[in-house]
């Protein structure tokens, strides 16, 4: 048994007691064991007591079943009173401790050079009749001035646990950790003296549950604490201002009843409810979220698998598209985007003009289904155009609460697959994927303006679906691999963009992507508008539409039933293509073309493992390369389709005016019919 071990006694043994910690302190021929053990005393000062036990009755009762006598569980390297700060560097602790003249640091080399004298005698001590009468002995001998009983506490700490310099540390760690709602303290009144004199004011014990339900029918965005106080105290406790001779305002209360300082209700309401709830229910939750001094977590961290989370969210085009039958400005044109949570791949796009409307979501959900060259056939691209595009559908789907969160949308969205999670309006944290990934401006100060394009509402359209197709290879997921992830990029020379982690993970079947027919998704998303049926085909909005398929028997099989109109389906801003229902069977009124789609697939071993960041170094350079070789034939591609460049247009002072030309060309571009008076 080691000196200095601690053991206990479960059900007591003659002089011993059940839970108490005794420590061995070594054995001698006359006296048999020493057991030495630490007490608090009335007036909580810490002693020491001792105990000689038979060295026979002491190792019967270690190796009896079961023990009487058996080693703690925990041996502990501090004593009783110090036991809060086990496993703390108390070296550290004094480095931050609050400013004091002497630092613990000095405490305890006083305390540990008042029992020098003392461990000199260390034998003579432990082999006495009574250790602490040898100790009051040789502190008298000696002239020491510190008390006999803190002596001979010092000198057992520091002896029993292990010579330990920081077990002579004052327990003071504890101070100001008593509550003042206890009964005791009910009279008194604590914190700072009042300016009118030491005794003016109440203890909050009176009025603790009156703050709380003052603070609860006041509290609400935008309410400070201040502006809830003053109101409580004047209408709820009664208070009244008064004006003294310097015309110094002053709140009393006409009975001399108590009320709450400020201090005193700031305090209770957040010992009630907590600073951050406090804060939250003032500026409410984005702000709380948006400066938050650490991150609650890494968002994608949740997920694993590719299209495990799909984010959608609208942005706004900087530029103004031209109206095709006038110079003027028309409204700006919005883009719905969705995006894979995982990896950041651009999977399906949709258009509004003027707002944030529910038909640009659903476009966005259709075109995540339509094959590359039925996608590039509704906006008027070539099928080249459409690189990486992949028909897919997320069995859930995350959006803010604009026109994708409204319930006419959810009822469709619910009857193929289930929604997860709604986020609030104004919260891009809670989507942080789809928000990083919309276009950024440049913010201007000064006088008003805005950039008149050159490109009209269709070439602004197909720059777009460009855009967003040459983003899956420019943008830079690096951070997103894990390390096992980065050497199989590196090994496959994959660049780190979004299209690339796309394929890793489906390529090893780490999806959570599901089909859905096309046709399925134009009947649930798109939308619902009914065709006239006459000798040309069929017409919607003044424009006939009709295709060789529709043609060949369909069509006069409609007009010889005498049928005037039949139900049919768009998309909003999209007029290339409809689709018509007929006999329960959907039909373009383009030519449908057979579809072949060949999936490259790329399964090498990885051969070696290097360091990491000469690995991330390598792969982030060939993701910058990537990146700019597809920005660029962005640009190229761009100009061959519109014939404009990129950014065609010119900035213009002012806001954009709304002309009666424009005003009817965006009208007539969503499918609002023009009224004439």
């Amino acid at each position: 048994m080691n000196f200095g071990q601690q053991l206990e006694v479960p059900d007591g043994l003659g002089s011993l007691a059940a839970g108490t910690r005794y420590y061995y302190s070594g054995r001698s021929a006359d006296h048999g064991i020493l057991l030495i053990w630490f007490y608090r005393t009335k007036d909580k000062q810490w002693r020491v007591s001792y105990v000689h036990m038979s060295a026979r009755l002491v190792e019967k009762e270690l190796t009896r079943s079961p023990p009487g006598i058996k080693p703690c569980q925990w041996q502990n390297s501090l004593p009783p009173a110090l036991v809060d700060l086990e496993g703390i560097n108390c070296d550290e602790l004094s480095e931050h401790a609050f400013k004091r003249k002497k630092s613990h640091l000095d405490d305890v080399q006083h305390r540990l050079e008042s029992i020098y004298p003392l461990l000199d005698h260390e034998q003579e001590i432990l082999q006495a009749q009574n250790p602490l009468k040898e100790i009051a002995r040789i502190q008298k001998r000696l002239g020491l001035g510190s008390h006999v009983h803190r002596l001979q506490y010092w000198f057992f700490s520091y002896l029993l646990h292990g010579r330990n310099l920081w077990s002579l540390k004052p327990n003071t760690h504890r101070n100001g950790t008593w509550s003042r709602r206890d009964e005791v303290h009910s009279e008194k009144k604590f914190g700072r003296p009042h300016a009118g004199g030491k005794r003016r004011g109440w203890s909050s014990t009176y009025f603790r549950e009156q703050v709380i339900e003052s603070y609860l029918s006041r509290c609400g965005l935008g309410k400070t604490m201040r502006s809830i106080h003053s109101l409580a105290c004047t209408e709820d406790f009664g208070c009244i201002t008064i004006f003294d001779d310097q015309d110094r305002p002053q709140m009393i209360h006409p009975m001399n009843r108590p009320f709450p300082t400020y201090g005193q209700f700031r305090q209770i309401v957040i010992n009630k409810f907590g600073l951050k709830q406090v804060q939250s229910t003032v500026y409410g939750q984005a702000r709380m979220r948006k400066d938050a001094v650490v991150d609650e977590g890494n968002y994608s961290a949740q997920y694993a698998n590719a299209l495990e989370s799909l984010e959608v969210d609208a942005y706004r085009c900087d530029d103004r598209p031209i109206g095709s039958a006038s110079s003027d400005p028309l409204p700006a044109l919005i883009v719905a985007r969705a995006i894979c949570g995982v990896t950041g791949k651009r999977l399906g796009i949709g258009f509004s003009i003027g707002g944030e409307r529910q038909e640009a979501y659903k476009a966005m959900l259709v075109s995540m289904t339509m094959p590359a060259e039925m996608l590039a056939r509704v906006y008027g691209l070539p099928k080249d155009a459409i690189r990486g595009h992949e028909p897919v559908m997320a069995r859930s789907v995350l959006s803010d609460r604009g026109p994708a969160g409204q319930q006419s949308l959810l009822d469709g969205l619910e009857a193929k697959f289930p929604v997860k999670s709604i986020t609030t309006s104004y919260s891009g944290q809670s989507k942080p994927t789809v928000e990083s990934s919309n276009p950024r401006s440049t913010a201007l100060e000064g006088a008003p303006s805005f950039i008149q394009s050159s490109h009209t509402v269709a070439s602004m359209m197909k720059r777009e679906v460009l855009r967003t197709l040459a983003e899956n290879y420019q943008s830079n997921i690096i951070d997103r691999l894990t390390p096992n992830t980065l050497h199989e990029f590196h090994t496959l020379s994959y660049p780190a963009t979004p299209h690339f982690y796309w394929k890793y993970l489906s390529d090893r079947l780490r999806t959570c992507a599901q089909s859905m027919d096309w046709r399925d998704a134009i009947r649930v998303f798109a939308t619902p508008a009914r065709f006239k049926v006459d000798k040309a085909g069929v017409e919607w909005k003044g424009v006939t539409f009709s295709s060789t398929k529709f043609r060949e028997g369909l069509h006069e099989k409609l007009m010889r039933r005498g049928v005037e109109d039949i139900a049919g389906y768009t998309l909003s801003l999209v007029v290339r293509c409809v689709w018509v229902e007929v006999d329960g069977n959907l039909h373009a009124l383009e030519p449908n073309l057979r579809i072949q789609f060949d999936q490259e697939e790329l399964l090498l071993p990885l051969s070696s493992l290097m360091d990491i960041e000469q690995v991330k170094a390598e792969v982030d350079s060939a993701t910058r390369e990537a990146a700019q070789a597809s920005l660029a034939h962005l640009h190229k591609t761009v100009k061959e389709q519109t014939g404009l460049e990129f950014s065609a247009g010119q900035r213009r002072g002012g806001s954009p005016k709304k002309t009666g030309a424009a005003h009817a060309e965006a009208k007539a571009l969503r499918g609002v019919q023009w009224r004439r008076a």
